[in-house]
């Protein structure tokens, strides 16, 4: 197997099993409490993860790939729409600029705008709540993006190589996610522990 091919390989599994776990973490929050931009985000990842273990399962099966960059196009779109669902998101007409290149972008491309726009989502929610926390999770959203646009220029005379490059940084994404996750339970962990050791 070739060392393209291999990295492709890596990276959708580990994109593929970091969707997973945060899929999981959304659930876990929506059996606590019922919210609908968690239950869209959930759906979102859902998705995310279906698109990305099809991607890993190519390798040995045969697979419709238009169909999988539809799904993960549509995860993406929902993962937007669950965050400018925040009461205190102001982004609310990029959902027109979404729509416009949904009609007139495909394929890699238009994944790679849908990411850019779930970034800045996530970036005006951080700058709003001062949440800096959520640094590692802007910087995995446009690690994504721009792997994405790297497998468009993929497409082009000269770029040939670009594939290659675009796995390894949707490898440093998966990590930058991990990391992330890990703060995140953390600081959950922290927070449940003090919660359950104060004086009654």
């Amino acid at each position: 197997m070739s060392t393209e091919k291999t990295l492709a390989l890596i990276s959708n599994l580990t994109t593929a099993s970091i969707m997973a776990t945060i899929l999981w973490l959304y659930v876990d929050a929506l059996l606590f409490r019922f919210e609908v931009k968690s239950f869209i985000k959930a759906a979102g990842f859902l998705l995310l993860t279906g698109g990305f273990a099809s991607n890993f399962a190519e390798s040995f099966l045969v697979v419709n790939q238009t169909f999988i960059t539809w799904i993960i196009g549509l995860g993406f779109w929902m993962l937007f729409v669950g965050f400018i669902l925040d009461t205190h998101s102001r982004l609310q007409l990029l959902t027109i600029f979404l729509i416009v290149a949904v009609l007139f972008l495909k394929n890699h491309l238009l994944l790679s705008v849908e990411v850019l726009l779930v970034t800045l989502a996530v970036l005006q929610l951080s700058y709003i709540y001062k949440h800096k926390d959520v640094i590692p999770l802007i910087t995995a959203f446009f690690l994504v993006s721009l792997a994405e646009f790297l497998k468009y220029l993929n497409n082009f005379k000269g770029f040939e190589n670009m594939s290659l490059s675009a796995s390894i940084l949707y490898i440093f994404a998966s990590v930058t996610l991990l990391y992330w996750l890990w703060s995140y339970l953390t600081i959950r962990f922290n927070l449940k522990h003090k919660s359950t050791n104060q004086p009654v």
